[in-house]
């Protein structure tokens, strides 16, 4: 039979191992937190740049057109108007 000091003992044991792992939990929970904002920042980071980047291509899409009007109306091949105008093809 476990003595009366031996379960007040084992109960303070418990409840000390009780409440440093309530103190994990709420650490856990915080990291948690603090990974959901992450994802939450990173993913709108990308949408931003997502963005920037479909901008950026519909106007050097308007550009090629612009060229490509400026060729077709003064009967030069776009490399030669890209040339006109200094511009490199990789630009």
């Amino acid at each position: 039979m476990i003595s009366d000091t031996t379960k007040a003992e084992i109960t303070a044991a418990l409840e000390a191992r009780i409440t440093a792992l309530q103190v994990q939990i709420a650490q856990r929970r915080e990291e948690i937190q603090l990974l959901d904002y992450d994802a939450t920042t990173a993913t709108a980071i990308i949408k931003a740049h997502m963005e920037l980047l479909h901008d950026y291509n519909k106007a050097r899409d308007d550009g090629q057109k612009l060229f490509g009007l400026i060729a077709d109306k003064t009967g030069e091949t776009i490399s030669s108007v890209y040339e006109r105008y200094e511009i490199e093809d990789d630009d």
